[in-house]
């Protein structure tokens, strides 16, 4: 899909922004729940997210050399379902918008196909 390949930064920078968003709006320490859970849910799905992982510290660490388009929309597909986890159980929680946290990684992004995978993603349902 890109000639542009996402870094671990890169994916640390998305986690971050999310993470920090939701210790700032709900409570410090939640967001690992949230995102565990997510991570969990879809991973039968998507195999390729065991090449990513999160240390306690919440930085993002990934085995691969480099993200591909399958681990790219693996992470999206996480990420959104981190969002779908937030929006099911906090209830009048503020939703955050990826593209307005990530701004300043607009292009990578972009170029990756990134916010084209979240957006698909957000069709899918799992159990």
């Amino acid at each position: 899909m890109a000639d542009n390949i996402l870094t671990p930064e890169l994916l640390n920078e998305v986690y971050s922004s999310l993470k920090t968003y939701i210790e700032e709006h709900y409570a410090p320490g939640e967001a690992r729940y949230f995102f565990l859970k997510s991570r969990k849910k879809i991973l039968p799905y998507f195999q390729q997210l065991e090449q990513i992982t999160v240390d306690d510290e919440g930085q993002v660490h990934l085995s691969a050399q480099q993200l591909d388009d399958g681990l790219t929309l693996a992470f999206a597909v996480w990420m959104q379902q981190f969002i779908k986890e937030l929006h099911s159980e906090l209830i009048g929680f503020p939703l955050p918008d990826i593209e307005a946290l990530t701004e300043a990684h607009r292009q990578p992004l972009e170029a990756a196909g990134f916010y084209e995978f979240f957006r698909q993603a957000s069709e899918l349902e799992y159990e």
